[in-house]
């Protein structure tokens, strides 16, 4: 106690009863006994008279926090020897002491009067050994005197119901003081005004609480519980908490909640105190608020021991307690619901749910501590890509999943440099319900480590993307390309066996690895992004709609046609132009069996739109969002097709029906067996019904019969719907995709 109080041990302390007098009821508080004695008399009066007798002036201060602690311990320890009584009762091993039996007789005067003799032969007891010490003439000091008048009370101006609820009725005569009682009882005294009277503990804690007849009462004091408590931000006195932390926790959300700041008068593992920050600004008027809270070595916990609730100044809009990290996980939920949450909305919603003002820097540092949180590390990520490709083939088998990693050293940790994963459904759907064209792109990632992801998307039955693969790389180089392409043929089989085609913006790197691991592949270029090329040297828009139409024309001659209309206007385009292969740019050289004229790398484009927000997460994932995307596609399109009429992909349908009604203008006219000859718009076109084709080369690229074919079809009563292929069959997507 003295070390608490910073007193010297030469120092010497002595208390008395309210109702004695300085000269006969003074006692020395010297060893573990009388310290006991002292709390006993504590219990019966509820208040003591201490004197410090020392050389050296009493901290304030550390005064307050001991009396706090020593007021809460001792109930604990009162309530401790109280819950032995009645176990010793029950046992039948002990009997109550004697000033604690039944006595609903006994009026308050035989009470105090009892007291008063029993003092008395204390006071003769112990007054040859208080004598030593010369405690008689502390009183009479010329310097720093005291007057009993000041500390003592007078027993008969206590009114006769305070000191009966200190007793009880039908209780002991020497119970607990009357706030104890009065909390017991449920109701509010006014030292108490901080706890609120409805506490109700949470399920976990009703074992603490039983009947007489099973043992001790209910716990006066609330204890903490982060699922309830925090969200309420409400300090009640004696509340326990497990750490420190666990309290400042809740001083924060208090202080944000209630729009008052404050700081630390000390903090540290044993005790905190905290008063009102205007209390520190020095102004004339202090606001009176203040928290004191340490540790409790009785119950092992930390607990709050004073508190003053009411703040005198007025509420402020400014809070230094609402940090980045505090709003980052105030708001956790909505910035993981919604990524997207912009700074000003964010700033705004502050402001009216909290009443309180924060700068968009925080807000800015809040979200990234929250992105952290919710997307992880991106280091971590990486260390765990060998065991994520590892549960790619454990748990979908026929699924690829490769990882190219770089170690300069034997003893260095080993660099990621690739992922590559391909699912055993994208490459079956592939191989079985799409047409044999890859469109092959990258993209940048938005992440800290940079990188380019690329993709290989198919084309399905209703001339929409299908994806096939992506793939982490370090950049579009010439070696990532062919170990993307060679990882890629190793998932869908050599082009020899399934007659790939591949179509690409002709990236830097790209076309090399072509030639040199697929000479002679039928690879496209995008016609959109030629044009780009083109325009740099050729502007114009007759120039633009003459490479429009050469590249548009299914047939050589309508080709050639073209392009001497492109010399006849420009000779240096025409010379640029012949100088990319024409199979690579133009319908009139592409392939019959692919079944597709398409010219633009479009489905890439549209790919990698679908994954913008994807590309600026963390590795793991940016393959798991792709993953799920993939997954959630396939499932919803199929779903889309068990609803859809008729035998044709609906695209498709409806393509061919705008082909019927162009069929009018073409006059059909039977060769024999099922050829036709075709006049439509001044020129001759022969169709074969059985073959699939037509000099228009229109049904033989896209697999749709054209406006000739459907003329022919009609003519020997048959349904176009019959000759369209089987790449477009509704039956074809749904089993397959």
């Amino acid at each position: 106690m003295l070390q608490g109080l910073g007193l010297p041990k030469e120092s010497m302390i002595y208390y008395t009863m309210p109702i004695r007098d300085i000269s006969n009821g003074l006692k020395l508080v010297e060893g573990d006994k009388a310290v006991l004695d002292m709390l006993k008399c504590h219990d019966e009066f509820g208040v003591i008279l201490l004197y410090i007798v020392s050389p050296k002036m009493v901290d304030e201060e550390a005064l307050n926090e001991l009396t706090e602690d020593v007021d809460i311990q001792g109930e604990q320890l009162k309530n401790n020897n109280t819950e032995n009584e009645v176990q010793k009762d029950a046992d039948g091993q002990g009997k109550k002491d004697e000033g604690m039996g039944e006595a609903p007789n006994r009026n308050v005067s035989e009470v105090v009067e009892e007291n008063n003799e029993d003092a008395e032969k204390d006071a003769e007891a112990g007054s040859e050994s208080d004598s030593e010490h010369e405690w008689s003439n502390f009183g009479d000091s010329d310097e720093d005197s005291i007057n009993d008048s000041d500390f003592c009370i007078n027993v008969n101006n206590v009114e006769e119901e305070d000191i009966n609820d200190g007793i009880g009725q039908g209780g002991p005569t020497t119970s607990r003081p009357a706030q104890a009682e009065a909390n017991d009882k449920g109701t509010k005294t006014a030292e108490d005004n901080d706890q609120s009277s409805d506490y109700q503990p949470s399920d976990d804690l009703d074992s603490m609480s039983s009947s007489d007849e099973d043992g001790p009462s209910r716990p006066k004091y609330p204890v903490f519980n982060k699922s309830r408590d925090l969200e309420r931000a409400e300090l009640k006195l004696g509340m326990k908490f497990a750490s420190a932390a666990e309290f400042r926790t809740l001083l924060r959300n208090n202080a944000i909640s209630s729009g008052y700041d404050f700081y630390f008068v000390k903090n540290d593992g044993d005790r905190v105190t905290v008063k009102c920050k205007k209390d520190s600004l020095g102004q004339k008027i202090s606001c009176g608020w203040r928290v004191h809270a340490s540790w409790n070595a009785y119950e092992e916990c930390f607990q709050i021991k004073s508190l003053q609730s009411e703040h005198k100044c007025g509420r402020q809009f400014k809070n230094n307690q609402a940090t980045s990290s505090w709003i980052a996980n105030k708001y956790l939920d909505q910035l993981r619901d919604d990524p997207t949450w912009g700074t000003s909305a964010m700033k705004k919603t502050m402001r009216r749910d909290l009443c309180i003002d924060v700068s968009k820097s925080q807000i800015y540092r809040a979200k990234r501590k929250a992105k952290e949180v919710i997307i992880g590390s991106n280091r971590e990520q990486f260390m765990k890509l060998w065991d994520y490709c590892n549960i790619i083939r454990l748990r979908n088998p026929g699924s690829l999943a490769f990882l190219h990693v770089e170690r300069p050293h034997p003893e260095l940790a080993p660099v990621f440099q690739r992922i590559f994963v391909s699912y055993d459904a994208q490459i079956k759907g592939l191989k079985q319900g799409c047409r044999p064209i890859i469109g092959i792109d990258g993209c940048f990632l938005k992440g800290s480590f940079g990188g380019q992801l690329i993709s290989a998307i198919g084309r399905d039955g209703i001339n929409q993307m299908f994806p096939i693969a992506v793939a982490v790389v370090e950049a579009e180089l010439k070696d990532s390309w062919n170990w993307f392409l060679t990882n890629l043929l190793q998932a869908i089989g050599p082009v020899e066996a399934h007659g790939w085609t591949f179509i690409s913006d002709r990236q830097k790197g790209l076309v090399e690895v072509f030639d040199g691991l697929l000479p002679g592949v039928d690879h496209r270029f995008c016609v959109q992004h030629m044009y780009n090329n083109f325009k740099e040297q050729f502007k114009g828009k007759v120039l633009k709609d003459l490479l429009w139409e050469a590249a548009t024309s299914y047939t050589v001659q309508d080709w050639e046609k073209s392009m001497q209309k492109i010399k006849d206007a420009n000779v240096v385009a025409y010379e640029w132009l012949m100088k990319v292969p024409p199979r690579i740019w133009t319908r009139a050289y592409f392939r019959p069996d692919i079944k597709c004229d398409l010219l633009c790398n479009n489905m890439c484009e549209a790919w990698n739109r679908t994954i913008l927000d994807a590309r600026e997460l963390p590795i793991i994932d940016l393959m798991e969002k792709i993953r799920r995307q993939v997954m959630t596609r396939f499932q919803e399109k199929r779903q889309y097709m068990e609803r859809q009429h008729g035998i044709l992909c609906p695209k498709v349908q409806g393509k061919l029906e705008e082909i019927k009604g162009k069929a009018r203008y073409c006059e059909p006219l039977w060769a024999g067996e099922t050829i036709y000859e075709v006049q439509c718009n001044g020129r001759q076109y022969t169709v074969n019904l059985a073959a699939g084709t037509c000099e228009c080369r229109q049904w033989d690229v896209t697999g749709i019969p054209c406006k000739h074919a459907v003329s022919a079809i009609y003519k020997a009563k048959l349904d176009p719907e019959e000759f369209v292929h089987k790449y477009f069959l509704k039956e074809t997507y749904i089993r397959n995709i």
